[in-house]
């Protein structure tokens, strides 16, 4: 059973991964539009002799593998997705302007917390215990 300190923790490192998991939405996206491509390409012969080397046939087409490899990465794709929303989600239920202002530019946006305390007229400490004050309001 997580306690209420292992899920603000869990939340802490989501939102500090959220960079990652949109940069993974677009490599998948870019993944996605290229399989479309080689799926719906139109590809002509080669006008070469046929060498059969190892019994293979070099006009067999990779269709099934590729259709495949397609629905992989868009289940890859939405997972990462599913994450970005719940992070997204969350934040939404934070009542505090500023509360939610110093989530974001601390956790997700990463930002140093010197400059984010000194923004907020706060202590490092006092930033902290704000954060996990707004965080098990919401969790």
């Amino acid at each position: 059973m997580l306690t209420k300190k292992d899920k603000i923790e869990y939340f802490k490192r989501e939102c500090k991964n959220m960079h990652y998991y949109k940069e993974k939405v677009a490599l998948c996206n870019e993944r996605l539009e290229e399989l479309a491509n080689e799926l719906l390409g139109v590809s002509s012969p080669s006008t070469k002799d046929v060498i059969l080397e190892n019994a293979g046939d070099p006009y067999k087409s990779n269709k099934l593998y590729l259709m495949v490899e397609e629905e992989l990465t868009m289940k890859e794709r939405d997972e990462y997705v599913s994450k970005i929303d719940y992070i997204n989600n969350k934040l939404r239920e934070i009542k505090n302007p500023v509360g939610l202002d110093m989530v974001i530019k601390l956790l997700v946006e990463r930002k140093n917390l010197d400059k984010v305390a000194a923004e907020f007229h706060m202590d490092r400490s006092t930033v902290w215990r704000t954060i996990n004050r707004i965080l098990s309001e919401i969790l």
